[in-house]
């Protein structure tokens, strides 16, 4: 009997799983900077909330998510963080908070407070590049 409910569980998490699965959407989208290259954001929704973001930079053939800590800004960046890091932060705080409430100024630098304690890079081409995945 215990073998028979332990089956039993294991078959309905798979269920539950496979049906939250099954409506998720995943969408790509791009942003394309003279100076920095190519931006590429990776998005999954569930009942139209983000709940994962994937962003990553391709120049000069290599990817900045690839060179991880040789990606260099670390030793100058004013939070100890490298490139591959701060997006991790930017990436989770639009899971958390949404696109809509990311706000950069002119020069492509969040306006966020919270956001500002987590990355200080460029973050306007992330961010378009996010919003080119949810038009699809």
């Amino acid at each position: 009997m215990k073998k028979l409910i332990a089956v039993f569980a294991v078959l309905l998490v798979v269920a539950v799983s496979s049906a939250a699965f099954a409506e998720a959407k995943v969408k790509s989208g791009i942003s394309f900077s003279q100076q920095w290259g190519l931006y590429i954001a990776n998005i999954i929704e569930n009942d139209g909330k983000i709940t994962n973001v994937i962003i990553d930079r391709l120049a000069n053939g290599k990817s900045s998510k690839e060179l991880h800590d040789n990606y260099g800004i670390k030793p100058v960046s004013t939070l100890g963080k490298d490139w591959w890091e701060q997006v991790a932060y930017y990436e989770s705080y639009v899971v958390e908070h949404g696109i809509e409430s990311v706000k950069y100024d002119k020069d492509g630098h969040a306006e966020n407070v919270d956001l500002i304690s987590g990355a200080t890079i460029g973050i306007d081409d992330l961010t378009l590049a996010v919003l080119d995945a949810l038009k699809k």
